[in-house]
């Protein structure tokens, strides 16, 4: 999955941090003062470009132009801390995060490699440095996946173990296999061997591949987060949101509205996209779902709390 769901920061510490926030947010941001909607929600700019936020626990990562240059940043929501995690000449982005440690790509040789930085000890490592280019790294745990072209033509899944060291090709099938998403013991991604975007399963321990869903159409950028998968789909025409559910066994639409719906994420039993008129929370316990901020895109959920970009800045929403 993108990101691992920790338990977020207790609401009564989030509101003296929205505060605390509101009070140092600089003049010239006035829309740093204007919340989006009913709710406890809060906005911290980041400037022009910064965009594609990840959230984990406490951390929120995106990617942001910083001096001419795409660099990565990390915001610590119980400290106000902000850490650049990669900054220079060369050009980092594509985050994501678990706990405290975040994946990235960089160019430091020329080509996108992978490279992994540890919040709490403060280091960087090469995850991949292969003189072929890898992109869309997720992690979970001690797992990283991405995509890679070294094979040439299209691109392929691969994952490397930070506790064994080793590096593995997930699929290496014909065509294109992309946007990776771990969980535990189960990576997914979409894949295009069919002529179509399908969405495909691989078990690391049994080394099983699973074809999840393969409907008319195309689907696309999948999440998973334990038994559920999540993604945007066309079979309809339009880009509609679908669940599948492996302990039932069961696949869902999750939201088939008139116009777009993309960019999904999941965290336990909630869900959120990006739609027109911006970013949607479905709860599947109740089976609702709710606009929860004007104009947001690329939403990233963990637990209660939302992340998502708006207006060259990042929002942070929780109920």
């Amino acid at each position: 999955m993108k990101r691992t769901h920790k338990n977020a920061p207790p609401l009564v510490v989030l509101g003296l941090l929205v505060i605390g926030m509101m009070l140092i947010v600089p003049a010239a941001s006035a829309e740093a003062s204007s919340l989006a909607v009913p709710g406890l929600k809060a906005q911290f700019p980041i400037g022009p470009d910064g965009d594609d936020p990840h959230i984990s626990g406490n951390i929120v990562v995106w990617q942001a132009t910083v001096d001419g240059s795409w660099d990565v940043i990390a915001y610590d929501l119980s400290t106000g801390v902000t850490t650049p995690i990669c900054s220079g000449p060369s050009r980092a982005w594509d985050p994501a995060i678990d706990g405290n440690r975040v994946v990235y790509r960089d160019n430091p040789n020329g080509n996108q490699d992978i490279y992994l930085y540890d919040l709490k000890y403060k280091y960087r490592v090469p995850i991949c440095t292969n003189p072929a280019y890898q992109m869309s790294p997720a992690i979970d745990g001690d797992i990283v996946v991405w995509e890679d072209n070294r094979n040439g033509g299209s691109n392929d899944i691969y994952m490397y173990d930070i506790a064994t060291g080793t590096e593995r090709a997930v699929c290496t099938a014909p065509d294109y296999q992309g946007f990776p998403s771990v969980s535990g013991d189960l990576i997914v991604w979409r894949d295009d061997r069919n002529g179509e975007s399908d969405i495909y399963m691989y078990t690391i321990s049994t080394e099983v591949e699973t074809c999840i869903c393969n409907a008319a159409g195309g689907q696309n950028c999948p999440v998973i987060d334990g038994d559920r998968i999540v993604w945007e789909d066309t079979r309809n025409g339009d880009y509609d949101i679908y669940l599948y559910d492996l302990s039932s066994g069961t696949e869902t639409a999750i939201c088939t509205d008139p116009g777009d719906q993309k960019y999904p994420d999941i965290s336990g039993d909630k869900i959120v996209w990006q739609a027109g008129d911006g970013t949607y929370q479905h709860d599947l316990s109740t089976g609702t779902t709710t606009l929860i901020v004007n104009d947001g895109s690329c939403p990233s959920i963990d637990g209660d709390l939302v992340a998502c970009e708006k207006n060259g800045g990042i929002y942070l929403y929780a109920p």
